[in-house]
């Protein structure tokens, strides 16, 4: 008999457990112990895929295909990550579609990379959101949210408003990561810059080679910054530093893939540092010659990312008090919320973009 949805959702819950360290053979010795049927190659599989996707509950194979698809970018793990600002910004949602064509004004209630949510004070605002034709219409189409302190506007969605006597709250979801940490008046951690090549594994590879490495970059960098911006929490210097967003200079595609890259220094750092050491270690794992199978592949990939994560934290402590004016700042342990990341989304992906079979990456920051 298959296994059915409870025996996955039960395997799924003792994996995410054990560390992510069970082979497949010891997953299902503990299911059946627990009279749960095994699991199946094809979803012990799509246990690894909800891992890089860093999900944390069981979402069936189908139905992490269809949010995949939707939108494989941009999927609710990866909005998840992102920190999330409680400043007080002024914002305007521009509307123009089925609600017709206008404005809203209001400010921030919360912010960050993936979404805002915007209080609205002003009356005729605020009547026009108490309609529920008008939110079903709104919600039906995209807007565009600006800040008077950014030059740039911000494509978005409508997800919730509501609506309590005479202010109203709308949370929008942007259409893409927004570069949020301008607004917050945070001061921004000196930006570095990163050259990447990518060598296709043939000569004229399937177009799905190259896209492939181009998403687990994005993955790798992005989620480097939001650790990075973790590590500041950690040290008591979030609400006053960031880490610039990730921005593309240049990108040339003829036969290999070479691009230049700008964001928050450390972040680049700690991608840089994880990557030749983890392609490394995969290399030993594939060969043999890393004692300890999986569990001594986990263990020694956990050891390359607490070093990185000293020496990058470190580095950046250094810049932070020299503007504080201080001798020397704590490093602290990197074993809140910037760890989880780190095991749920951030080392996966530069497993993903470094696997040699599906062609060779370079890293090379730029001093």
């Amino acid at each position: 008999m298959a296994a059915r949805f409870d025996d996955a959702k039960a395997g799924w819950q003792i994996w995410r457990q054990s560390g992510f360290t069970l082979a497949r053979d010891e997953l299902n010795a503990r299911l059946e112990a627990l009279g749960h049927m095994p699991v199946s190659a094809r979803t012990f599989a799509h246990y690894e895929k909800l891992r890089r996707y860093g999900y944390e509950r069981y979402v069936p194979i189908n139905q992490l295909d269809v949010k995949s698809l939707k939108d494989p970018l941009w999927d609710e793990a990866v909005r998840g990550r992102y920190p999330v600002y409680s400043d007080t910004v002024g914002a305007v949602i521009t509307f123009r579609g089925p609600a017709g064509e206008g404005l809203l004004r209001g400010t921030t209630v919360e912010l960050s990379p993936a979404y805002a949510s915007i209080r609205v004070n002003e009356p005729e605002h605020v009547q026009r959101l108490a309609r529920p034709s008008f939110v079903r219409k709104l919600r039906s189409g995209r807007v565009v949210v600006s800040f008077p302190l950014a030059e740039d506007e911000f494509p978005a969605v409508v997800e919730k408003v509501a609506v309590q006597r005479d202010v109203a709250e709308v949370v929008l979801r942007f259409a893409s990561p927004a570069p949020v940490e301008t607004l917050t008046g945070r001061t921004l951690v000196p930006p570095g810059t990163l050259r990447v090549l990518i060598e296709p594994s043939a000569p004229a590879p399937l177009l799905s080679e190259p896209v492939r490495k181009l998403y687990w970059l994005f993955q790798a960098v992005d989620t480097g910054k939001v650790v990075c911006d973790e590590f500041l929490y950690e040290s008591g210097f979030g609400e006053k530093y960031a880490l610039s967003p990730v921005r593309l200079h240049t990108m040339r595609m003829e036969g290999n893939i070479e691009l230049t890259l700008e964001a928050g220094r450390p972040a680049l750092l700690l991608v840089t540092a994880l990557g030749e050491t983890l392609r490394e270690l995969q290399e030993e794992r594939g060969t043999g010659r890393l004692p300890g199978g999986r569990r001594g592949y986990l263990r020694r990939r956990d050891e390359v990312f607490s070093d990185a994560a000293s020496a990058v934290k470190g580095e950046m402590l250094t810049w932070i008090a020299e503007q504080e004016k201080q001798a020397r700042l704590p490093l602290g342990e990197p074993l809140g919320r910037s760890g989880e990341l780190a095991e749920s989304q951030l080392l996966p992906a530069i497993e993903e973009l470094m696997d040699i079979a599906s062609g060779k990456v370079t890293l090379t920051l730029v001093d």
